[in-house]
């Protein structure tokens, strides 16, 4: 049921942005998750990050991470030096790519199954075409691993959906945990509105919020998209509170929630507990534990 729901998720959406809501939430965990689901299912995959993903070793906490999972005919993108250390096979598709502060970017096809580290572009302008590479050079979709809690490569344009990942690193008390889980996804729960409302140019944080607060402002304020919204949720709670409404002109959907109920620090939470918090709050998202394949979704 697990894998049916998550193709079915996931088949409108040519390129997945994998976010995570913290370090150590489980945003690896989730892309080989889906990684291998897609490429069991027959799906040619591209796989990319927007900064730099797959080290063996927190460098925060010194812990074991899940490195990235490639499999044999994939493509990917990373740095020589990276290709050189991989236990994957990789064969050298084209030349540089873009240019990092990490060496230039070139794209690889997977000829043997193995770990690898994936490096990519730091800017949304370099990491759109490189998408649009890999899906030309005939990948049926495009995982990215983002930066964590970075929202600017989740946008419309980019990305077509998102799988959130969230857990006990970004908080050990389940409240607040489901608490900050909500006040991230919130952007991508705004409704869209086209055509009417006050336009905002760039970003909308809480320090312009708090102008329109002062001036008095009543209506609709329209967003770009998710990536630009940076509104906390007291301050989303008392422009509503005003007669403010927040709106985006374009968003990306979410496809899944996942869980990682434990966090290197030793917290552990009752991971069947806060899937069935999360579900209360959000019944369209499946929210799914990767790590015991339990899942909850009880849509209306």
């Amino acid at each position: 049921m697990l894998e049916e729901l998550l193709l079915r998720r996931l088949a409108p959406a040519r390129c997945v942005a994998f976010l995570g809501l913290a370090k150590n939430t489980g945003k690896t965990t989730a892309l080989n998750f889906v990684a291998a689901l897609l490429h069991k299912n027959g799906k040619r995959l591209g796989l990319v990050t927007s900064g730099r993903d797959g080290e063996t070793t927190d460098l925060l906490y010194g812990t074991p991470k899940p490195p990235v999972r490639a499999l044999r005919g994939q493509r990917l993108v990373t740095t020589e030096d990276e290709a050189g250390r991989s236990s994957a096979g990789l064969a050298g598709l084209s030349q540089s790519l873009a240019w990092t502060s990490l060496g230039p970017l070139r794209l690889y096809e997977v000829t043997r199954p193995g770990e690898v580290v994936l490096v990519g572009p730091a800017t949304c302008d370099e990491l759109a075409p490189i998408v649009e590479r890999l899906l030309d050079d005939g990948c049926d979709r495009v995982l990215v691993d983002g930066a964590v809690n970075r929202k600017a490569f989740v946008r419309p344009g980019l990305a077509d959906g998102v799988v959130a990942a969230t857990g006990a690193a970004l908080d050990a008390d389940l409240d607040r945990l489901v608490e900050k889980t909500a006040e991230a996804l919130a952007p991508f729960r705004l409704p869209q509105d086209g055509n009417g409302g006050l336009a905002v140019e760039g970003s909308f944080s809480d320090e312009k919020a708090e102008a329109l607060l002062k001036d008095g402002f009543r209506g609709t304020v329209v967003a770009a998209d998710p990536s630009k919204v940076f509104v906390a949720a007291l301050t989303h709670r008392r422009l509503a509170a005003a007669g403010i409404r927040l709106a985006v002109r374009e968003t990306v959907p979410i496809l899944a929630l996942t869980v990682n109920p434990t966090s290197p620090n030793g917290a552990r939470l009752d991971s069947e507990i806060l899937m069935q918090r999360l579900q209360t709050l959000f019944p369209d998202l499946p929210t799914v534990d990767l790590l015991t394949c339990r899942l909850q979704y009880h849509p209306s």
